[in-house]
């Protein structure tokens, strides 16, 4: 099954979605802190509430959400995946698995739970538990979200006592692992298991895990159960989900692990959603200080033109590692497009730096390369091409030269449901014209695109791809997979040599090596045109101590408020 890119950017300014970037087999928390260690006391204040403006999250199913607020916000604070990242330091740590160890040269991954593991509502979390997410999710009539792409690298489950199970993954790459042990969530098989019950006994329907009919009635349950998160979602007293009108709250969860193994960790009481939709309540909101963090297009200029909004916010700019990249597209398959030369001479006619300061108030970086800045696979000596219309033409020239045929009249797709798409496309027309060649615009609706891109029918299309942690780009290059995300049709046997050298090897200077000479053929190729990657802009309350973007974005994990500046709810 093909997953599609991310479109359109959701920039969340607060995400805390975890991923794997290391190679250790096996990982344990630090010495004095794991499971059933003695800690002293809590070392930051503790309370206290943080509120956000977001849109509602209209489905809360663990299985079937796609929302970006349901995923970033609520359920990666209320449930554990198997491991997760350091937001500081960028590498794998336990989660709700204490260790973990791969097996069958990387294919088996042995996980083991941690002793003192608990849902919300203090049951205790088995193995069964583990394995329900994948169980259930092969249920043919159970339709899932952002789920699917974890149930994509999952081959088998196994159990092998009360707290050790295997899971075996399709390949045995860095990309399936990190997918898979930060995207697989720990779930209360018998809060869901009871939850479809009651869904059936409404339709007059007996069904069971495993049974045909199980998938349609799990489907409909809009709630996540209890977690073994930091937080947890409340609840009355006969276990219903409280879900006021205007909000959602996370509290604090007695049972949580994390506050033992971390003691710096989750000193946040409450973390508040308010949903406000409309772009004009949330500036209202901003300035009777209602919210604590609102996603604006230029901070700087925000906090200069309203000194009293200075005085209790600050700006923040900041990349991270699921930060998305517009980019261009081009299909080899079309005469000209198939030429490297052709396809330099495209980029050289994008404005990028135009762009940035058009589209984003300048909080973009024109892309040097498919790798984001500071990863180590980026050469230390990357640049972008600049916009350079007279050696585009120059290019050209020598493609005909040498008896090719260049690219003459262009068309470029791009998507009607985002207006700086078409901003971009309206900005390139120009060096297009000067460069002797005719950039034919095609706005459509995005099912009407994805439809376009599957069958390979374009010659260029505008993409938003979001941030890809493990920087694996097999799937986008190698000449294999022209079936699966190199919709562009690429070839090069120099890239297919490194990126299946690069997808399989164990040393990790070795894989440095080749992809720093990948990102170099692929500078010289231009299989794509990297147009912009925005910087995510914020404003911040004062108040939050400790509050500084990390590898991933902004995370509460260790931010905390003095008593009194705490918000009381």
């Amino acid at each position: 099954m093909t997953r599609w890119p991310l479109l359109l950017l959701g920039l969340g300014a607060i995400v805390g979605l975890g991923y794997w970037a290391s190679a250790t087999a096996t990982e344990r928390e630090p010495a004095g802190r794991g499971a059933g260690s003695a800690v002293g006391p809590r070392v930051r204040p503790q309370g206290g509430a943080m509120v956000g403006a977001v849109t509602a999250p209209n489905d809360l199913n663990p299985f079937t959400t796609q929302e970006q607020v349901a995923r970033r916000f609520v359920l990666r604070y209320t449930h554990d995946t198997l491991l997760d990242l350091d937001p500081q330091q960028g590498t794998l740590r336990p989660a709700a698995a204490i260790t973990h160890e791969r097996l069958d040269d990387g294919r088996r991954v042995r996980f083991t739970l941690r002793p003192d593991l608990r849902f919300a509502d203090g049951t205790v979390a088995t193995v069964e538990d583990a394995l329900f997410a994948y169980r259930a999710g092969r249920s043919a009539d159970l339709p899932l979200g952002a789920f699917g792409i974890v149930m994509d690298y999952i081959a088998d489950v196994a159990a092998l006592d009360e707290r050790r199970f295997d899971l075996v993954l399709t390949e045995p790459t860095r990309r399936a692992l990190g997918l898979v042990a930060t995207g697989y969530p720990l779930l209360s098989r018998a809060f869901f298991v009871g939850a479809a019950a009651q869904q059936a006994e409404a339709t007059g329907t007996t069904t069971a895990p495993g049974e045909p009919g199980f998938g349609a009635q799990l489907r409909l349950v809009n709630d996540p159960g209890p977690g073994t998160g930091p937080y947890a979602l409340p609840r009355d007293r006969d276990g219903r989900l409280r879900r006021p009108v205007d909000r959602l709250d996370l509290v604090a969860n007695p049972h949580a692990w994390h506050r033992a193994a971390r003691p710096a960790s989750w000193n946040l009481a409450t973390l508040r959603l308010l949903y406000l939709a409309d772009p004009a309540a949330r500036r209202a909101a901003l300035r009777r200080q209602e919210i604590d963090w609102l996603v604006v297009r230029d901070p700087t200029a925000r906090l200069a033109d309203d000194p009293a909004l200075a005085k209790h916010y600050r700006g923040l700019s900041y990349d991270h590692l699921y930060g998305g990249t517009y980019l261009i597209v081009w299909n080899h398959r079309r005469p000209g497009l198939d030429d490297a030369r052709s396809r330099r001479a495209l980029t050289h006619l994008f404005d990028r730096r135009a762009i940035a300061m058009a589209l984003f108030a300048g909080a973009a970086n024109p892309p040097a390369g498919w790798f984001p800045p500071g990863s180590p696979f980026a050469p230390p000596d990357a640049a972008p091409l600049e916009h350079d219309p007279a050696a585009a033409r120059r290019l050209l020239e020598q493609v005909a030269a040498t008896g090719a045929t260049p690219p003459q009249t262009l068309s470029l797709i791009h998507a009607t449901e985002a207006p700086e798409h078409a901003r971009i496309a309206e900005l390139v027309q120009p060096s297009f014209a000067k460069a002797g060649l005719d950039l034919q615009l095609e706005p459509m609706p995005w099912p009407q695109m994805r439809a376009r891109l599957d069958a390979r029918d374009f010659d260029g299309m505008l993409l938003v791809l979001s941030g890809d942690p493990w920087q694996e780009p097999y799937a986008y290059f190698h000449s294999s997979q022209t079936e699966v995300r190199n919709w562009m049709g690429y070839h090069s046997e120099r890239a297919d040599r490194l990126l299946a050298e690069a997808r399989t090897t164990s040393d990790a200077a070795r894989r440095t090596t080749l992809l720093r000479e990948l990102a170099t053929v692929l500078r010289d190729d231009q299989p794509v045109t990297l147009v912009a990657r925005p910087r995510t802009n914020v404003l911040l309350h004062r108040r939050f101590r400790d509050a500084e973007p990390t590898l991933l974005g902004l995370v509460p994990e260790t931010w905390w408020v003095p008593e009194e500046e705490q918000r009381q709810l």
